[in-house]
């Protein structure tokens, strides 16, 4: 959802919606989608770039790039080899981040033509990419996964794919088109930066503030963590880490003794005198309802 879209995917259908009048405007009708993957670019004030992303194919890592707009198709991207796992849009729409399943790469396209601007590697081993963030002024972009890491990636000049090709020469070129991916992509830029997670396999989602200098973490067992942006890249230090407070979910409530995160874990409040009251009180009432 957006300020002027909500969508509502399901596993073969996207249902978009206008989200002031609630309209329905359209249904696209789309190859099997179970993870229900689909990215919407947020668009607070440019509404002339107002782009959805969803995969093409349940196999092969095509994406579909559609516009909000004009309720069309603007273009689609062959973003990787392998099933598709985590899409993200910049603020302003323009470009597109992508992850596969493998998570080895992170690569990002511009919106409106479909090109390859970048191209990163995050790692040689698969991961899980639990979450994609551009900053507010699209100069890095931060990947989490289950590793208990987030790859930051400085989206300058030097990296840009148009840079790369015109110092590797022609050659270079030549040789990387007949080579599989796995070895042409060997010499893909690295990230910039990095955060190392006290725990592994906690799924997390990760943001920069607005003057790049802090990377924010907030992770499934609710910690919000804050790590300090090096000006010169490199593993990022913790300065704040905090414990969220935790809501009750309706099962939780009906307990009024524990609190349910998530499924993950249930923690028990401390039992008081007034607990105990409201109780017992409630399984009166259910008592002389059975009456």
């Amino acid at each position: 959802m957006n300020r002027k879209r909500l969508v509502v995917v399901l596993e073969s259908k996207l249902h978009i919606h206008d989200l002031t009048s609630l309209k329905p405007l359209m249904v696209v009708h789309t190859e099997q989608n179970p993870r229900g993957l689909c990215a919407l670019s947020p668009n607070n004030e440019n509404f002339e770039q107002c782009f959805m992303a969803y995969p093409n194919s349940s196999s092969e890592g095509e994406v579909t790039v559609y516009d909000m707009m004009g309720m069309q198709i603007q273009t689609m991207v062959s973003a990787h080899q392998g099933t598709l796992a985590n899409m993200a849009f910049s603020l302003d729409g323009c470009l597109l981040a992508t992850a596969s399943e493998t998570g080895t790469l992170i690569r990002v396209f511009d919106s409106h033509e479909g090109v390859l601007l970048f191209s990163f590697r995050r790692g040689s081993t698969s991961t899980l990419i639990y979450g994609l963030s551009f900053s507010l002024n699209s100069e890095f972009l931060c990947a989490s996964s289950d590793h208990g890491t987030v790859h930051i990636f400085r989206l300058d000049a030097e990296s840009r794919m148009e840079e790369r090709n015109s110092s590797v020469g022609l050659l270079g070129g030549m040789v990387g088109s007949v080579l599989p991916d796995s070895l042409s992509t060997v010499m893909d830029p690295r990230a910039f930066a990095q955060v190392k997670l006290r725990d592994a396999g906690v799924p997390n989602l990760c943001a920069m503030t607005a003057d790049n200098s802090l990377v924010h973490v907030i992770t499934a067992d609710a910690y919000f963590l804050q790590y300090e942006l090096p000006v010169e890249g490199g593993e990022c230090k913790l300065v704040k880490e905090s414990k969220l407070c935790l809501l009750y979910t309706s099962d939780a409530a009906d307990e009024e003794d524990s609190v349910d995160l998530g499924g993950r874990r249930i923690i028990k409040k401390k039992k008081t005198r007034e607990s105990f009251a409201r109780r017992n009180s409630r399984r009166q009432r259910w008592t002389t309802m059975g009456k």
